[in-house]
Order: C-alpha cells, then sequence, then structure tokens
C-alpha cells in the first residue's frame, strides 16, 4: 500500500452482472458494471473470476469488499465462495458486509432501501447524480447496483480505518 493509503475494489457479485466500485482510501477512481450474458455454469464462472483478477490487477488491490449475498441461488453462492478463495489466494484482504449492514451504516432513520442508499451515495459523491436520476426513469434499474458497489467501499474503508488505528 501506498502511504498506508488502502486501494479498494468493491463488488456487487451477480451470475449476470458485476458492480464494481474502485477507491484509493475514500477517493472513487471509477464505478462499471460488467455483464455476462448466457446460461451461468463454469465457463461463465471462470470468466467472472477473470474479470474480478483483471480489475485486482488493474486498480492495484490490496483489500476486496464484497457483499456477502445469500439467498436462494446456488450459483450465486458458489460464485460468492469462489470470490473469497480467490482474494485468499492472492493475500487480499477481504470485508464482507449483508444490504442490511449497509442500509444500517448509511441509513439511521426512515426507510431503507435501496432507492434512499442511492440518495445517501449520490449526496455523497454527485459525480454518480447522472446515473441515479438515468435509472429513476428505467424499469429494469441495471445501474443501481453500482450504489450498492459504492456503499461498500466506503464502509470497508470506515471499517479498515478504525482496525488500522
Amino acid at each position: 500500500m501506498n502511504n498506508n493509503i488502502p486501494k479498494i475494489l468493491a463488488l456487487d457479485p451477480g451470475t449476470k452482472y458485476l458492480a464494481v466500485a474502485a477507491f484509493e482510501g475514500e477517493y472513487l477512481l471509477d464505478w462499471t458494471i460488467k455483464s455476462f450474458r448466457g446460461k451461468y455454469d463454469g465457463k461463465k464462472q471462470k470468466k467472472i473470476l477473470k474479470a474480478v483478477d483483471y480489475l485486482v490487477d488493474e486498480y492495484e488491490a490490496d483489500i476486496l469488499a464484497l457483499n456477502k449475498k445469500r439467498h436462494y441461488s446456488d450459483n450465486l453462492n458458489a460464485l460468492i465462495q469462489e470470490i473469497e478463495q480467490y482474494s485468499k489466494r492472492k493475500g487480499l484482504k477481504l470485508f464482507q458486509y449483508s444490504l442490511k449492514e449497509i442500509e444500517d451504516f448509511f441509513i439511521s432513520d426512515g426507510k431503507k432501501n435501496t432507492t434512499r442508499l442511492s440518495e445517501v451515495i449520490v449526496a455523497r459523491y454527485p459525480e454518480l447524480e447522472n446515473i441515479f436520476n438515468r435509472e429513476q426513469s428505467n424499469q429494469n434499474q441495471y445501474y443501481m447496483r453500482i450504489f450498492e458497489a459504492v456503499a461498500l467501499g466506503v464502509i470497508c474503508f470506515s471499517t479498515f480505518k478504525k482496525s488500522d488505528l
């Protein structure tokens, strides 16, 4: 790590999409959605893991923040498990948070949902406002996953700072 400023790659994984946010400390470097078409199988899983590996190298990440979605999808659970194992092999610090933990961190009162979380993230990172506004009119809110990835990076940095003191 340069000057003890962590480089964080935050991932909100899915079997079709991978939301990505890259940070240097609290500074948001980049954000994107990677799409993976076709039926989920071993080949597709390898393609997603290859993308994760590329992103870790591209942003020189030393910390991986991961949304620990655990639900009915065996495929998604297997993918998350593979990403966890990948982080160990790469020697990355791994921080994992549930959506509830993320919402509790950012929203202290009122209704907790993805839209409210996105509003809080846009207030912190105004450069994401165009995405937020565009997504409000879309039925399939493809880019909303970015806000969860950005939130993961922020909460990860906060946790890292506390553990580093």
